[in-house]
């Protein structure tokens, strides 16, 4: 639930400074971030 207010509220702060494309990869760097350390943790065993 947090998770999806930092992404709205990152997208309003974008909405002031139109930085758009900084804010989309970020956000896809931030995702794949993720997805890259739970891999990690599920081939170490954890």
């Amino acid at each position: 639930m947090r998770a999806s207010y930092v992404v709205i509220e990152l997208l309003n702060v974008n909405r002031g400074f139109g930085l758009k494309r900084l804010v989309t990869w970020g956000l896809l760097v931030g995702l794949l971030a993720g997805f890259l350390t739970d891999w990690i943790l599920v081939a170490a065993g954890g």
